[in-house]
């Protein structure tokens, strides 16, 4: 049986560990387990309120276009606040499925649409 023979640890210990884990590793759905990122951060991140005011930069500069299924760029930049929650949600959803965001830059940045694979070549007749 394992036995914890330190002092036991405080909340800060604990909550520090975790933010570091979660630095460093993400959940991946398929395996169903925790795997270690290949560039985690090595400067400090950004806060949560950071990281959602530059969504709300984004969606105020860019508007998702159902018909061609992109991001339009918009020149005069839009109030978000005259969006109905319902296309506010919509647009939101939109970002979280084209881009992903990036510690290191930052910033909001594209997924990389996955890769097409190459067809085997034609047998000669």
């Amino acid at each position: 049986m394992a036995q914890n023979t330190g002092a036991p640890r405080t909340r800060a210990e604990v909550k520090k560990e975790t933010l570091d884990f979660l630095k460093t590793h993400q959940w991946d759905e398929a395996a169903g387990r925790w795997m270690p990122e290949d560039n985690p951060a090595s400067g400090p991140t950004q806060t949560r309120a950071q990281v959602h005011e530059e969504l709300h930069v984004f969606l105020r500069n860019h508007r998702w276009d159902d018909r061609r299924a992109r991001w339009v760029p918009l020149n005069p930049q839009r109030r978000l606040s005259t969006l109905s929650r319902d296309r506010a949600r919509a647009e939101t959803e939109a970002l979280l499925r084209t881009h992903h965001w990036d510690d290191n830059q930052g910033a909001w940045v594209p997924d990389q649409p996955p890769k097409a694979a190459k067809a085997a070549p034609k047998a000669k007749p």
